[in-house]
């Protein structure tokens, strides 16, 4: 089910940061990052060194323009990712999948989906960026909720693997 769909359809509640132009306190819902998602690391092989190192990705930035009503908020999230070509890196182009989630303030999630964003290097450049946005977000108000009961967060699709490395190397 798409996150347009399933936040159409279902009641929800969630909290994060940031909405456009808050015209009530609590009017919104908050956006942000997943911290165990923010950053991305792809290997070349079985290696996990510095050297082994294809290309480090970071979502720099998550934004929501926000427009709440009596019984909806209705919304346009835009992120902004960051890519940096490592040692290993022979590719011009990436691209990467991010999703997209409405949480609850207990965490609980509503809804997700999963988008795909094409990054591109200009020649001989190491470091590119990338903007996506999502149009057309609704999250219907449970009788009584406020858009701010409701959180959008996002995050890199990462394996098993690859949270386990995040959380290991964070702050490094």
């Amino acid at each position: 089910m798409s996150l347009r769909v399933a936040l159409s359809c279902a009641a929800a509640a969630l909290a994060l940061a940031g909405c456009g132009s808050d015209p009530k306190p609590g009017a919104c819902p908050r956006a942000g990052i997943l911290s165990d998602a923010a950053n991305l690391v792809r290997f070349s092989g079985t290696g996990r060194g510095p050297e082994d190192v294809l290309y480090r990705g970071e979502i720099t930035n998550v934004a929501l323009d926000c427009s709440p009503h009596s019984d909806v908020v209705k919304g346009e999230l835009t992120l902004t990712v960051r890519l940096a070509l490592g040692p290993r890196a022979t590719m011009r182009a990436e691209t990467v999948r991010y999703f997209v989630a409405v949480t609850e303030g207990d965490a609980r999630v509503l809804a997700k989906e999963s988008f795909e964003l094409p990054v591109s290097f200009t020649a001989g450049e190491a470091v590119a960026t990338a903007s996506d946005t999502v149009e057309n977000v609704r999250i219907p108000l449970a009788p009584g909720r406020r858009g701010g009961a409701y959180e959008i967060v996002v995050g890199f699709e990462l394996s098993p693997d690859e949270v386990a490395f995040n959380r290991a190397h964070q702050g490094s």
